[in-house]
């Protein structure tokens, strides 16, 4: 498939999750009346103290008016990342 052809697919299946994110939040936020909202994926594997974080950042999230969300992605989470022997240096890919 030819590269221009490639990204014409891809930004279509960008706009149907977008669209589905708009409608899934507006339903959330503006039919349910909610004012926060966790989002996983539906084959995510959470840790034992997720909801503990997200229900410790929930009044940071609402104090802080600069703030737009609270994160709980952790791109060096894989094992593959972390070195035994040194389990402080985290290795990352992010800026070569």
């Amino acid at each position: 498939m030819p590269a221009e052809a490639l990204a014409k697919k891809q930004s279509i299946g960008y706009y149907k999750i977008s669209r589905h994110y708009q409608w899934a939040l507006s339903q959330v936020f503006d039919q349910m009346g909610y004012d926060a909202v966790i989002v996983v994926e539906d084959d995510l594997e959470i840790s034992a103290d997720f909801f503990e974080y997200f229900l410790a950042t929930y009044p940071l999230l609402k104090q802080d008016r600069t703030l737009y969300c609270v994160s709980a992605w952790n791109d060096n989470g894989n094992s593959e990342f972390i070195d035994p022997n040194h389990p402080g240096h985290i290795h990352s890919f992010w800026f070569r």
